[in-house]
């Protein structure tokens, strides 16, 4: 793929902020990148691992939300280098981080039965008729956009209807 110059400039404004930020002054706000990765694994744990629930994965996305707002903007890298600068590489990976557990969670809400490692409590079936389908996601001008692809079933033709999930060991 082509590189896009405005997504090379964004990132570079994005890695030097953070840099030039390690060389303010402390304050009792500031937090270490590790930290803010520790509270989203946190909210993941809690609210988007084995059983999802609709209140969990919208109390999961309202916590991304306050750490975005509230513990991103204060993270301070402990040095300005950019050889060996773990700090820089979490910094980094925050936002990644955060992109992709919405979008997870976004995803979630949207699938209405459970299916594979996918269980959420209001839905304990898989429904093949409605939901034997991919959702695809991406994240455009800061909002989540949804699509469905169907699923090519060369091989395999799974029972139709709605199944029990705990009931049917082939589901």
């Amino acid at each position: 793929p082509k590189r896009v110059p405005e997504q090379v400039g964004a990132a570079e404004e994005r890695v030097n902020a953070l840099l030039s930020g390690s060389a303010r002054e402390h304050s009792a706000q500031d937090i270490s990148p590790i930290q803010v990765k520790k509270r989203i694994r946190e909210i993941v744990w809690n609210n988007m691992m084995y059983e999802k629930s609709e209140t969990g994965l919208k109390d999961a996305m309202e916590k991304f939300a306050k750490v975005e707002e509230e513990l991103a903007p204060n993270m301070r890298l402990r040095s300005g280098s950019t050889s060996f600068n773990y700090d820089l590489v979490d910094a980094l990976d925050v936002q990644d981080m955060l992109d992709v557990c919405r979008v997870a969670a976004h995803a979630s809400l949207t699938r209405q039965e459970s299916r594979g490692p996918h269980f959420r409590e209001e839905f304990p079936f898989t429904d093949n008729d409605n939901w034997l389908k991919r959702i695809v996601m991406r994240k455009e001008q800061g909002q989540v956009k949804t699509r469905f692809e169907p699923v090519q079933q060369k091989y395999l033709r799974p029972k139709p209807g709605k199944i029990d999930y705990f009931g049917d060991p082939y589901v």
